[in-house]
């Protein structure tokens, strides 16, 4: 596929990004070694897999199944499974190379392919997940196969897709094939391949600063204002990346997204999952990545008050998952009830947070749009704010109390995004 895009290279410059040096693409080179198993059509896939969905997620793959890849549409050097694992390897010479993506995928930079979950291992290890089902106040903490995809998660980033194209918002990867690692016996997961657009986090422009958790504590118990070239209180920076601009596009396909019955789960909504890539004329682009616990709620056209609690709370602890933290401690004693301790970060976060400001204007335009009720949105907020949920991720953007115990993170260095 030939993209009008670019993805942005580490050290590459212009007036938007300035002459900075992000980190490089997540790391070496890795081999992908051809090894057993079976390649999927994505038309193929998805048709054999719609029960993983609700009805409702069904019904927009199907309507929107023409547009997918067909297995006569696989490139054929991409008709073998590949995958890093040289444990699974049924050949000795990798017939590629790509660049590692994660801990469990790689990039082929030079074709814009993302292979997605290509890394099966053998001693079935899981990754934590966090999942805030709709009309519950409390995240679910679960797990999902380490170094592959399950194929729920594979039928979630087709559904995206499906979901994008149905509402006319900015794809950034297009599923092209699915390796089913292992055989019928013994299966060991799944690999997506998608086209993409580029692979520059916006995470790799985070200015983050050199002192350490204790030191921003210490800090703020002292009643300092500042670190050496930290403000307390501040939000952490974008190392030359326009920050209106960036928090604007985002907020702008968030707010579409959520209205239109999308979700990308707390697991993809982290900042990690923004990606800058650069337009023909040199503007820069914000897309969002990675949709394997994406889901699909129908929105009424006239909510009532339980739908709006649940539809404003998943909405809110996303943006929060996705916001730039912010340098002021929190102390939150554990004998304060979580009304009170959601309060409290809600002060600090609402007050600092450029991402929230975007986003929120924009879902104001909707709720006008939409000619809500403002008094039920606001409510339901208010409730939100009180929850366990947003306590949570709160406690994560905004250094607290909560964040310190539940990392043991003062003597590290702060970086809440990894």
């Amino acid at each position: 596929m030939a993209h009008a895009l670019t993805p942005l290279a580490p050290g590459d410059a212009d007036a938007t990004l300035g002459p900075q040096n992000p980190k490089p693409l997540q790391g070496q080179d890795v081999p992908l070694y051809e090894c057993g198993g079976r390649v999927h059509g994505v038309v193929e896939f998805a048709r054999s897999h719609l029960g993983l969905l609700s009805d409702h997620e069904a019904g927009v793959v199907v309507r929107h199944i023409e547009s997918l890849n067909d297995a006569k549409s696989i490139p054929s050097d991409l008709r073998p499974c590949l995958c890093r694992s040289s444990d699974f390897r049924s050949t000795a010479s990798p017939p590629l190379h790509a660049r590692r993506s994660g801990a469990r995928s790689a990039y082929d930079e030079s074709r814009g392919l993302k292979f997605k979950g290509c890394r099966p291992v053998v001693d079935g290890a899981e990754f934590p997940m966090e999942v805030l089902p709709f009309g519950s106040g409390a995240i679910e903490y679960t797990k999902v196969p380490f170094g592959v995809m399950r194929a729920e998660g594979v039928m979630r980033e087709i559904l995206a897709f499906c979901f994008a194209t149905q509402h006319v918002l900015p794809i950034h990867s297009i599923p092209v094939c699915v390796w089913a690692y292992g055989d019928a016996d013994i299966p060991l997961g799944y690999c997506l391949v998608l086209d993409t657009m580029g692979e520059t986090r916006v995470e790799q422009f985070i200015d983050y600063p050199s002192h350490t958790v204790g030191d921003v504590i210490r800090a703020a118990r002292d009643g300092r204002t500042s670190l050496p070239g930290v403000p307390i209180g501040s939000e952490l920076a974008l190392r030359g990346v326009n920050l209106w601009d960036y928090v604007g596009q985002k907020a702008g396909q968030l707010v579409r997204l959520h209205f239109s019955g999308g979700s990308r789960g707390l697991l993809n909504s982290n900042i990690g999952n923004d990606v800058l890539v650069r337009g023909a004329g040199g503007e820069v682009r914000v897309f969002l990545c990675d949709f394997d616990t994406f889901c699909v709620t129908p929105v009424p056209e006239v909510p009532d008050s339980i739908f709006l609690s649940a539809f404003v709370l998943r909405c809110l602890v996303e943006i929060v998952k996705g916001s730039l933290s912010i340098l002021e401690y929190v102390d939150l004693p554990g004998d304060l009830s979580t009304a009170h301790k959601g309060e409290r970060l809600a002060e600090v976060y609402f007050g600092r947070s450029s991402c929230w400001r975007a986003y929120k204007r924009e879902f104001d335009r909707q709720v006008a749009k939409r000619n809500w009720d403002p008094r039920a949105v606001a409510a339901a907020f208010e409730r939100a704010c009180k929850s366990e949920a947003f306590v949570s991720v709160a406690a994560m953007s905004v250094l607290s109390s909560c964040y310190v115990d539940t990392m043991a993170a003062e003597r590290g260095v702060f970086y809440p995004h990894n």
